[in-house]
C-alpha cells in the first residue's frame, strides 16, 4: 500500500496542483500564469497515459486494452517512452514561450520566439530522423537543446526581474 503511494505520489501532487489551479484560475485569468494550469492538466493526462504501460505489463486482459491495441499496437501499449519524448519537446516549448509571456523586454520576446522555432524545428527534424531511436529511448539531444533554451529563457527573466523596482 505504501509502496504504491510512493510509486505515483508524483502523479498526486501533480494532480492535486492542477485541481487547486483550476480552483484558484479566476485570479490568474489575467496573468501569464493562466497558461500554467492547462499546462499543468497537459502533464496530468500524459502521466494518466503513462500509466498505462505499467497497468498493460501486468494485466494484458483488461477489458480497455482491446480497443487500444488496434489503435497503438503492442509494442507502443508496452513502451511508452514516445509519449515521454513528445511530452519533453511540449514541456520545453512550453517553458520557452512562458518565459516570453513574461519578460516585458521586445528584444527578448523576439529572441525567445526565435529560440522557440529553432528549438521545435530542430526538435522535430531530429525525432523524425531518428524515429526508431524515438520510440526505443530518450531523446537526449532535444533534451540538452530544449535546458540550454530554457536555461536562457531563465536569465533573461530573472535579469529584466532583478532590474526592476519589483525586488
Amino acid at each position: 500500500m505504501i509502496s504504491e503511494l510512493l510509486r505515483y505520489s508524483g502523479f498526486y501532487l501533480e494532480f492535486l496542483c492542477a485541481t487547486i489551479g483550476s480552483l484558484t484560475f479566476k485570479y490568474y485569468r489575467n496573468t501569464p500564469s493562466r497558461y500554467l494550469i492547462f499546462y499543468l492538466w497537459f502533464v496530468v493526462i500524459v502521466e494518466l497515459l503513462g500509466m498505462i504501460s505499467a497497468h498493460y505489463t501486468v494485466n494484458q486482459e483488461y477489458w480497455i486494452y482491446g480497443y487500444l491495441k488496434p489503435l497503438l499496437g503492442n509494442e507502443l501499449l508496452r513502451r511508452n517512452l514516445w509519449l515521454y519524448n513528445i511530452l519533453d519537446i511540449v514541456s520545453f516549448l512550453f517553458y520557452i514561450f512562458y518565459y516570453r509571456e513574461l519578460i516585458a523586454n521586445e528584444k527578448w520576446k523576439k529572441m525567445l520566439l526565435i529560440f522557440g522555432f529553432v528549438y521545435g524545428t530542430i526538435a522535430l527534424l531530429y525525432s523524425v530522423k531518428n524515429h526508431v531511436t524515438f520510440h526505443n529511448t530518450y531523446m537526449i539531444l532535444n533534451i540538452e537543446m530544449g535546458v540550454v533554451f530554457f536555461l536562457m529563457g531563465a536569465f533573461m527573466y530573472l535579469k529584466e526581474l532583478f532590474m526592476s523596482d519589483s525586488v
